[in-house]
């Protein structure tokens, strides 16, 4: 048995948290050979098969189809169950083949209205400010503007009749909504302004791979039109908030939030105004983390590796820092 060690990659690096796995297929030895490569979730003990290997991690075992490139994992983990969350938001994107150096991560937007924040992802992917791309648009309005937005990119825009809450409707559009995602080879689904609850399959389907941005500091001012209460309530400071999505409106964990002031003039369209300008930028940035591997939750906090110290940033206090130049 022999055994190598793997390195967190860079803060400016594309390489994913999973590399650690692929990285050992090109280097494994003759078919029956036991190597043990260390990983951030600890020893992964893996084993050279003709053409395959087959590793172990955490108690789930999984395996890995050798390929030309030498870097993609095709196959999620086999043991039934659910893995830990670390655990299973590294084998979801290792079964998604998004592991090979320089890739781009791509993105499924759902959304319910005009699409501003997908407009902002867009215009990132394009500058070349993410490693990212949208690869399709969802909306569950067939009037929405950003449907149209995405057909102006030719980006696929797919719209999916959603009914109400838990009904069989509702299910089957859960189900659409996977099926479509899959089938745009979708890694990562971001919100933006989506404006129903998301289903219980997409979540199975991208375990702490769902984001939703939404305009205030969470976890106060959960719900919509917030900015207009924030004002009405008295705060001082309001802002924005990126983070993963789970079962719940607006609870999940928290990934960047961006704080503005609300000035003594402002109504809920003023303050809605700076505050959009700040979800344009911690939207792509917290993307952009997400595609370098650089994301970790522990418990309800979201570790970003390599991140600096919260910083006040064009009149916002955002934290962590931004890193892209917009």
């Amino acid at each position: 048995m022999r055994s190598s060690s793997w390195l967190p990659p860079s803060a400016s690096g594309r390489r994913f948290l999973f590399d650690c796995i692929p990285d050992c297929l090109g280097s494994l030895g003759p078919a029956g050979e036991e190597q043990v490569i260390l990983t951030p979730l600890g020893k992964a003990p893996i084993v050279a098969r003709k053409s395959e290997v087959a590793f172990r991690l955490h108690g789930f075992l999984g395996t890995a189809r050798r390929s030309k490139s030498q870097s993609a994992l095709t196959r999620a983990f086999e043991k039934k169950g659910r893995p830990p969350a670390p655990v299973n938001k590294l084998l979801h994107f290792a079964s998604q083949g998004l592991a090979s150096m320089g890739e781009k991560l791509r993105i499924g937007v759902l959304v319910s209205g005009r699409g501003s924040n997908l407009q902002s992802l867009i215009d990132a992917s394009e500058a070349g400010k993410i490693s990212a791309e949208v690869a399709v648009v969802i909306s569950n309005k067939a009037d929405a503007f950003a449907l149209e937005r995405a057909k102006r990119h030719g980006i696929p825009a797919v719209y999916v009749r959603v009914g109400r809450n838990d009904s069989p409707e509702y299910m089957q559009a859960d189900r659409m909504h996977v099926q479509v995602l899959k089938e745009h080879g979708v890694g990562l689904v971001c919100m933006a302004g989506y404006m129903r609850r998301l289903g219980p399959e997409v979540l199975r389907a991208y375990p702490m791979a769902v984001m939703n941005i939404h305009p205030a500091l969470l976890p106060a001012f959960p719900g919509v039109e917030v900015q207009w209460t924030a004002v009405e309530y008295g705060v001082r400071v309001a802002g924005c908030t990126v983070h993963f999505a789970d079962e719940e409106f607006d609870r999940g964990p928290i990934i960047i939030q961006a704080a503005v002031p609300v000035l003594q003039s402002d109504d809920g369209e003023t303050l809605a105004h700076r505050i959009l300008q700040w979800e344009h930028k911690i939207y792509p940035q917290a993307v952009q983390w997400f595609a370098q591997g650089r994301l970790r939750v522990e418990g309800r906090r979201v570790i970003v590796e390599g991140a600096g110290e919260p910083t006040c940033q064009g009149g916002a206090i955002v934290s962590p820092p931004l890193e892209i130049d917009f």
